[in-house]
């Protein structure tokens, strides 16, 4: 993703719940905390990771906090929107957050407003298996 990127050139499929890098999640509304901005939040994964056999997904949240969730966690804490056509290569926090200070993650976060003041996005389905 280039800050070139024109937001109504990205791709969201709300139907493709698989998760990888560019998956939309939404902070659980039951969750009562600032954390990521808050209930509803919207975030986006920039990485997926391995710690010894443990996959994890790493998320940067609209107003720029990131962190990384187990397969669990997501079940329990998020709810997952779809995914995007974003491509993202993960090099450190330092250079994420200069990234997100940039703007680059600013046009997928603002597809997403732009869908969902559509309504498309009315319902976002929970990662069950």
């Amino acid at each position: 993703m280039t800050d070139q990127t024109n937001y109504e050139n990205i791709h969201i499929d709300t139907t493709d719940k698989n998760l990888r890098v560019g998956t939309i999640v939404r902070l659980n509304n039951g969750l009562n905390n600032t954390w990521g901005g808050g209930k509803n939040s919207t975030g986006i994964c920039y990485e997926v990771y391995t710690i010894g056999h443990t996959i994890g997904y790493s998320f940067i949240f609209e107003n720029g906090d990131n962190s990384g969730f187990s397969v669990e966690e997501i079940q329990e804490l998020l709810i997952i929107i779809g995914n995007s056509n974003i491509k993202y290569t993960f090099k450190s926090v330092i250079i994420l957050t200069n990234d997100y200070r940039k703007g680059i993650f600013k046009e997928i976060f603002e597809a997403i407003k732009n869908i969902h003041n559509k309504t498309f996005l009315s319902i976002g389905a929970r990662l069950r298996k």
